[in-house]
C-alpha cells in the first residue's frame, strides 16, 4: 500500500507523540519535535492514511542525510511504512545533493537493522554502551545514495576521451617475497 508522505505541521505533533511512546524507550519531548519544525536543516515527515501512521526525523547537512528516527504506529508496523518513509528521505536527500546516509540503531533492533540493510545501509562501526536507558550498543550504519550509486539513473553522458598515456616499458616479474614473521 501507499501512503502520503508529506512534511508533518503542528496539527501532526499528537500522533507523531503517540507514535514516539510507543516505539521508543526515551522518546522525545512534544517540544523537541516542535524544535526540529522549525530548524533549517532538519526535516520531520509524516505518512499518513486518513491519519498519521509514521514519521521521520532526518537532517541534510554538508552532503549527508542524517536519519535520526522512523517509527510507525503499531497498528500498521510490519506493513512497509517505514520502508516508504526510508526511500522518501534517501528520494529528498539526494535531490538535495547528498551521497551519503548515516544512522544509528540499537543494535538488538532487528527489524529495523533488516530494513536498512535492505535498502542499502551497513554497518560501520558499533558505539558500545550508546543507549543511555540501558547502555545497549548502536550500529553506526551507512549507504551510498548519489545518483552514480542508484541502478535506476539515466546513463550519465560519456566523458571527453583523454589523451593517450605514453606506454611504460614491461617491467620483468618480480618473485614472490616469502612472508615475513609476523
Amino acid at each position: 500500500m501507499i501512503w502520503t508522505i508529506e512534511p508533518a505541521t503542528p496539527a501532526d505533533l499528537d500522533a507523531i507523540e503517540t507514535i514516539e511512546r510507543h516505539s521508543f524507550p526515551r522518546p522525545w519531548t512534544r517540544a523537541m519535535f516542535e524544535a526540529e519544525l522549525t530548524r533549517e536543516h532538519s526535516h520531520l515527515h509524516v505518512a499518513r492514511d486518513r491519519q498519521v501512521i509514521g514519521f521521520a526525523v532526518f537532517v541534510i547537512v554538508a552532503g549527508e542525510v542524517h536519519i535520526h528516527s522512523i517509527a510507525a504506529h503499531p497498528d500498521h508496523r510490519r506493513a512497509g511504512v517505514g520502508a516508504q518513509l526510508l526511500a522518501h528521505l534517501l528520494a529528498i536527500g539526494r535531490t538535495a545533493g547528498a551521497t551519503l546516509a548515516t544512522l544509528e540503531v540499537r543494535r538488538g533492533n532487528v527489524p529495523a537493522i533488516a530494513m536498512y540493510q535492505r535498502a542499502g545501509f551497513e554497518t560501520v562501526n558499533i558505539r558500545l554502551g550508546y543507549y543511555q536507558d540501558n547502555q545497549e550498543d548502536a550500529l553506526v550504519m551507512t549507504a551510498r545514495i548519489g545518483l552514480a550509486d542508484q541502478p535506476d539513473q539515466p546513463d550519465q553522458p560519456d566523458q571527453p576521451d583523454q589523451p593517450d598515456q605514453p606506454d611504460q616499458p614491461d617491467q620483468p616479474d618480480q618473485p614472490d617475497q616469502p612472508d615475513q614473521p609476523g
